[in-house]
Parts: C-alpha cells; sequence; structure tokens
C-alpha cells in the first residue's frame, strides 16, 4: 500500500480507535454507544488489514507512525494515543490480518489497564496473553536506551519538517506561536540533522517515499525549498546566508539523492529558485564535501561527480579558489596528489592545453568516461596539425575498451566507433589502422555477449565495408562479406544470429555512385574485378537488384544485357521481392525481361502478381508472361496458359500452344486436340495456331491425335483436299512421332503419292525421322 493511502486511513483508525477508547472507559464493552464505536474502529483497521500481512504502528516521542508514516492529521489524538503507549512500555504494536473482533476488543482493554497493572504483570505482552490476543505484539524499541526521550530542539524540528512536508496546498492551520519552529535558527545550526530530519520527513510524504531516488528528491528538494522560503519570510538574517545555509543541507543529504539534487531539481531550469541559488553560491568548503563525499563511490568512475561540479560552478566567476578547496581536501582524504590534479583538470579542461588533453585522455579510464565530444575535439586538433602518430594512438586505445568488462564502456565505444572511422579515412596515414580496426571489429563481434554492442559493432562493420568499397579495395571488402556469409551458416546459435545481423548491416553498405563503379566493372572491368564485382553486387541485396534492373533497362549492348541478366537471375534465387515492383514499370522491354528472371527464379508465389501483368498493353510482354507461366508449372499456371488461348495476339497464341506442349499438364492434350478440331471455343482459331497444335500433340505423343491428324491429311472436298496444304504438313510432321501401323502407313502413301510437294516431303522427312530414331534406340 502507498503511502498517501495509508495516511489516510491510518489517520481514520486513529480517531475511530481513540473514541473507542474513550467510549469504552465512559461506559463499557457492552453498551451500545460503546459497542458502536468499538465496531467502528475495528473496520477502519480491516480496511487496512486488506491487503497487507501486517500494519506496524509505532511511537517517536509524541508522534505516532503506521508503516514509517506519520499519522498527524489530528495531533492531539496523536500525542494521547503515543503517551498511552509510552506509559505502558510499548514502542510499537505488530497487527497482523488474524485479528478478531474479539482480541481487537482484547487490545483496547489491555490499554485500559493502568501503566502500574502492566509492570506488575511483567509488560504489555503478558496483558494480551491474558486477554486472549495472539494477533497483536507489542516491542520495545531496541534503537533508543531505556528512558531516553526526542530532545526539545529534535521535536520542534521534526516538527517543522512535517509542516513542510505537508506543504501549504494541504491547507493545514499554521501551529501556534508558541510552538512554532525558526527555519532561519535551525538553517544556522546543524546541515545534518537538517538533511537527516528531511529524509525521514519524505519517506512519509506521498508515494515519494517508495517510488525510488528520483521520487525520494523530489520530496527533498521540495521541502527544502519550501526551508528557504520560510527562512527568507522571518527576516532574521540576509537570503545569501540562508542560502548558503540551505547549500550545506543539500551536501549533507544522502549521497543517492545529490545527483537528481544537484544536476534536476536544483538544475539551471528548475523552478525551485532557491535551491538554484543555492547551488550557485555554495561555499568552497561546501563544495569540497561533496567532492569527497562522491569521489570513491563509483570505482574510479568520476562522470556524475564531474557532472555536479561543472553544474555548480558554470555560472561562477571564482571556479579555481573553489578547485584548490576540492584538491586540498582530496589530499586530506589520501587521494594521489597527480589524481586529485586530474580531477580539477578535468573540470577545467577549456582552459588546459592540447599536451594536456591528451595527457588525461590518455591516463586511467577517463578517455572512456570523458564526453565523446572532448575526445573527437582532440582528435581533429591532432589530425589538423598533422600529430596522426598521436591520435592514432589514442583511436587504437580508444578501440582497445571493446575488450572492457563494463558492458557501459563497450556500448559507448562502439557507438562512436563510426565518428572515428570517418575521421581515420580522411586522415592520410590512416588506411593501416582501419585495416587492422576490421579484424578487432570482426573479432570482438563474435566474442561479445551483449545484443547492444553486437549491433553496434555490425554498423561499424558495414561503415567499414562501404568505406573499402569506396577506396577499390574489393578483395578485402569481399573478404569481409564472405566471413559473415561463414558466421550466418554456423550451427552454433549464438554465432549464427551474430553473423545474420553482421549480414543485414553490410547489405546497407555502398550508394548509387559505387553500385554503378561496380556495373561498370562487371561489364568491362578484367576477368578478376568482374567476378569480385559480380560476387560483391551479388550479396546487395534488393538494392543492388534494383540499380542492375535500371542499369538493363538502359544498356543497349547485347552481351551487356546478356550479363546484367544472369548475375539478376542469380541474385533472384534468394527471394522474388526486389523484382515485383518493376513489373509495374512503364518500360514494355523492362517489364519482359523482369518477368523472364522471375521465371528462372522458379518462385511460384509470384503468379499472383503476374496475373495483372498477363493483361499487359504489349504482346511482347504478355508473351514472357506466358512462357514464365509454363516454367513455374502449377496447375494454376495450366489455367492461365489456357486462358491466354483467347487473346488477340496470333503471337500470344502460338506462345501458349507451345508452352501447353511444353508442360504436359492435366488439360494439355485435350485442348491441343480441340484447338486441332477447330472445337468449341476455337471455331475461329487461326491456321497458324492450328499448325502449332498439330506439332503440340506430337510432342505430346497422344495416341487420340492420331484419328485427328490422320483425318486432317486424307479427308477431301468436291475440290480436292479440304486443308491447306500448310496444315496437311504441319499434321504429316506430328504424325511422325507416332510409330503406330497406321501413322507408318498413311506416311508412306503421302511420301510416294502425294501431289502437293510441300505435304510429300513433309511425310518423307518424319520417316526419315522415324528411320533414324529406330536406329538409334538410345537417343
Amino acid at each position: 500500500m502507498d503511502p498517501a493511502p495509508i495516511r489516510t486511513l491510518g489517520n481514520d483508525w486513529l480517531k475511530d480507535f481513540c473514541l473507542a477508547l474513550k467510549n469504552v472507559s465512559l461506559y463499557s464493552a457492552d453498551h451500545p454507544r460503546g459497542r458502536e464505536y468499538v465496531d467502528r474502529a475495528y473496520e477502519s483497521l480491516r480496511r487496512i488489514l486488506e491487503s497487507r500481512r501486517e500494519v506496524l504502528v509505532t511511537r517517536d516521542g509524541s508522534r505516532l507512525f503506521m508503516e514509517q508514516v506519520i499519522l498527524d492529521r489530528d495531533r492531539g489524538l496523536a500525542q494521547q494515543l503515543a503517551e498511552d503507549l509510552a506509559s505502558r512500555g510499548i514502542d510499537s504494536l505488530q497487527i497482523h490480518p488474524t485479528l478478531t473482533p474479539e482480541e481487537h476488543l482484547g487490545l483496547i482493554r489491555g490499554l485500559m489497564a493502568k501503566p502500574d497493572r502492566v509492570a506488575e504483570k511483567g509488560g504489555f505482552g503478558q496483558i494480551l496473553m491474558d486477554e486472549g490476543v495472539s494477533a497483536v505484539k507489542a516491542n520495545t524499541d531496541r534503537g533508543r536506551r531505556s528512558g531516553e526521550t526526542v530532545s526539545h530542539e529534535e521535536s520542534r524540528l521534526l516538527d517543522l519538517v512535517v509542516q513542510l512536508g505537508r506543504g501549504p496546498e494541504r491547507g493545514a492551520p499554521p501551529p501556534p506561536e508558541e510552538d512554532a519552529a525558526s527555519a532561519s535558527s535551525f538553517l544556522g545550526q546543524d546541515p545534518a540533522a537538517i538533511a537527516q530530519a528531511i529524509g525521514q520527513a519524505a519517506r512519509g510524504r506521498g508515494p515519494a517515499g517508495v517510488a525510488g531516488t528520483e521520487a525520494l528528491a523530489d520530496a527533498v528538494a521540495d521541502m527544502l525549498e519550501r526551508l528557504a522560503e520560510r527562512a527568507i519570510e522571518e527576516h532574521q538574517r540576509d537570503r545569501e546566508e540562508i542560502l548558503r545555509d540551505l547549500g550545506r543541507a543539500m551536501v549533507k543529504a544522502e549521497p543517492d539523492l545529490h545527483p537528481p539534487l544537484f544536476l534536476d531539481k536544483a538544475g539551471p531550469r528548475s523552478i525551485r529558485k532557491n535551491l538554484v541559488s543555492a547551488v550557485e553560491m555554495m561555499m568552497n568548503d561546501a563544495v569540497a564535501d561533496l567532492a569527497a563525499a562522491h569521489y570513491g563511490r563509483h570505482g574510479g568512475d568520476h562522470t556524475v561527480l564531474l557532472e555536479m561540479l561543472h553544474r555548480i560552478l558554470a555560472r561562477r566567476g571564482d571556479r579555481q579558489s573553489v578547485l584548490v578547496v576540492v584538491e586540498q581536501r582530496l589530499r586530506q582524504l589520501g587521494v594521489d596528489s597527480q589524481d586529485a590534479r586530474d580531477l580539477v583538470d578535468q573540470v577545467t579542461w577549456p582552459d588546459l592545453t592540447l599536451p594536456r588533453r591528451v595527457q588525461l585522455l590518455s591516463r586511467g579510464d577517463y578517455l572512456w568516461r570523458a564526453d565523446f565530444g572532448r575526445i573527437k575535439e582532440v582528435l581533429l586538433k591532432l589530425l589538423a596539425s598533422d600529430q596522426t602518430r598521436e591520435a592514432t594512438t589514442l583511436i587504437q586505445k580508444y578501440f582497445s575498451g571493446l575488450s572492457s568488462a563494463d558492458p557501459g564502456i563497450r556500448r559507448a565505444v562502439a557507438d562512436n566507433a563510426r565518428h572515428l572511422l570517418q575521421m581515420l579515412e580522411k586522415a592520410s596515414k590512416g588506411q593501416f589502422v582501419l585495416g587492422r580496426l576490421t579484424e578487432l571489429f570482426f573479432s570482438r563481434l563474435q566474442e561479445e555477449p551483449d545484443a547492444e554492442v553486437v549491433s553496434r559493432l555490425a554498423g561499424a562493420l558495414a561503415f567499414l565495408a562501404d568505406l573499402k568499397l569506396r577506396s577499390g579495395e574489393l578483395r578485402s571488402a569481399l573478404d569481409l562479406m564472405r566471413k559473415t556469409e561463414a558466421l550466418a551458416d554456423s550451427p552454433i546459435a549464438a554465432t549464427r544470429e551474430r553473423g545474420e545481423k553482421l549480414s543485414e548491416a553490410l547489405s546497407r553498405a555502398g550508394s548509387d555512385k559505387i553500385f554503378q563503379k561496380l556495373s561498370q566493372m562487371l561489364l568491362e572491368g578484367s576477368d578478376q574485378a568482374s567476378l569480385e564485382a559480380a560476387e560483391i553486387l551479388k550479396r546487395g541485396g534488393g538494392r543492388t537488384a534494383n540499380h542492375l534492373i535500371e542499369r538493363l533497362a538502359e544498356e543497349e549492348n547485347r552481351s551487356h544485357r546478356a550479363r546484367l541478366v544472369l548475375l539478376l537471375k542469380e541474385m533472384g534465387k534468394g527471394s522474388s521481392s526486389p523484382f515485383l515492383a518493376r513489373l509495374d514499370d512503364p518500360r514494355w522491354f523492362l517489364v519482359r525481361n523482369v518477368v523472364g528472371i522471375l521465371g528462372d527464379i522458379g518462385d511460384p508465389n509470384v503468379v499472383t502478381h503476374l496475373k495483372r501483368v498477363a493483361s499487359h498493353g504489349d504482346p511482347r510482354v504478355r508473351r514472357e508472361v506466358v512462357r514464365t507461366f509454363m516454367r513455374l508449372g502449377t496447375p494454376e499456371c495450366e489455367d492461365l496458359i489456357i486462358a491466354s488461348l483467347a487473346d488477340e495476339d496470333r503471337g500470344v497464341q502460338i506462345t501458349a500452344v507451345n508452352a501447353l506442349a511444353t508442360l504436359k499438364g492435366k488439360r494439355s492434350a485435350s485442348v491441343l486436340l480441340d484447338l486441332a478440331r477447330k472445337s468449341p471455343p476455337f471455331e475461329d482459331v487461326a491456321p497458324e495456331v492450328r499448325q502449332e497444335a498439330f506439332l503440340g500433340l506430337g510432342k505430346l505423343g497422344a495416341a487420340e491425335a492420331v484419328p485427328v491428324l490422320s483425318e486432317v491429311l486424307k479427308k477431301k472436298g468436291f475440290l480436292g483436299r479440304s486443308e491447306p496444304a500448310e496444315l496437311r504438313a504441319a499434321a504429316a510432321r506430328a504424325l511422325g512421332a507416332f510409330g503406330s501401323k497406321e501413322a507408318i502407313s498413311l506416311l508412306t502413301d503421302l511420301a510416294q503419292n502425294e501431289s502437293k510437294p510441300a505435304v510429300r516431303e513433309a511425310a518423307q522427312q518424319a520417316l526419315q525421322q522415324r528411320t533414324q530414331a529406330a536406329a538409334n534406340p538410345s537417343r
């Protein structure tokens, strides 16, 4: 349960419980009025116990707390019950959810027992046992010695911070004048006591006390701001003096609260103007205290301390004098004089010489802890002044952070890798370092357990690959790609995953300019260069596929076009997706090429996309679509080929007939027979298409075609043969595919007696082919 609800419920219970004690003492537990208040108090307690394992009620002097949340709505009742508990030696009551109404009444009776009676019994625990109460445990405060009480000054300070924690929005009436605590006087006393009291009160202020450091710092900041406001309004001391004391109190707060307090709650844009001013005019000794408190807190990482020091000194003209005190304090703590000086110089970075900055970056782990802007600035200055050796040495050390045990350092180094690589690319002597970095990055990627670092290393390697492509180091770039593919094929899942991530990153390497250069090398370079260019382009995925398709559309050289088509076919074996968008291109010849490539890829999933191209405005595209349907060879493709027989273009029809004969599908023979017979819906079929149907039936070797072909060859009309010589010649050539006696006899007769030379020669050729086939059965 959050503090805000428990404060409300706890104050309700306090009121009901005190009224129950009062009415039971005035009347009795059996009296209706007494019973009414006892039941009401029990219900109040049950509401608190509903979602808790237990409830702890404690006292501290005249204050009462429930689960460390002060019950302060009715201070009179809280003080009364606290005194009753104190007189009976009770420091806390531990109440369990198993509490019954009878045990609750027993608790009330026990608290009505006189203090002397409690002492005689040996303590309140025995009283509870006598009353049969097992769900309530009475405890003694082991943190305070017997007879010790809260001092009057401590009590008044607690009163003050409770009021500050309550805030003006609560509308609480001001305390009586004689009880009012002076904020100004308290600020001038012990800052540590103020910080401790405010921290204690903040933990009982709404959900901030349990929501974490950030929320607790917010509550503490609010109280400190109000404390300053109240002290200033009292006009007992100068505002500057009050704010300096406020700064000391901030430093004495819990160290975990310092970063949010100084950098956020009292940051430059904070609405807490007193805290902002207190930070900016903090006394030198207070700044030194802050530095001493944080110097050794994070294992040598002074990032947070430096941020706080920068915040404090941002607008001050006496930075040097403050830092002298800080350095002295650190030395008093036993910090090495050089380390103390390094910390101070890190604060005064803009005033340092370039050699000193390089020295600082080279010491310890500051190179990885420093703001990357500082590192970049130093490297740019080194490179600009031709100090390449110093720059590369610093870069090499920086990248050694990839082997750090701290994942934060590894992430930062990997994240900044690209910026440093760009610097090296521009440096005249940076190429040697780049080669070594490729090996380092690749090695670290295989071993790195952190997925975020792996991702960033993959990006850095992709940049290196891009850089190598730009500089013409094709073999080196190709070697990296091949190593990556080996990783992606690893049987070890973790290694395979790294390889796949790197492959994805490398697929984004390159630009249109690089692809243009590689395409030129592919088409016109030496055999070795052409092969390397092809290998790299093949690995570029959709980006290089799009570029090559565009190049294909513009290329006029037939040899170059053939090479481009061949490469695109190889690239498409993995995926057809880069080609599908090109089916809508307005250039018919490009669409035809893409359709042909899709046929070579052989992905049946593209059939849906090809359907819309089957009605393309250019018949050359439609013919290619029919051929592609034949190559894909699904039942749906056969149906689509048959549908194309109705195309208005005779060339598409002929292509469809040839496709059916090659496909040899379930419907191929029957459809070709209908074409040969001119059966519906092919009554108006063109002779050229019908000729192809004859030849297709021969290719299929369908026995039922023999009577149809024989009829075409023998059928006569009033004026002679009823079919044209061209059709009869095609039928004779097709009949040669059949070895039946009927077919051989008819062909022999035609070869000897046919008057039409074209038909006679076709029959002779068919018989000759039959003879050759019989002589060479293995062919």
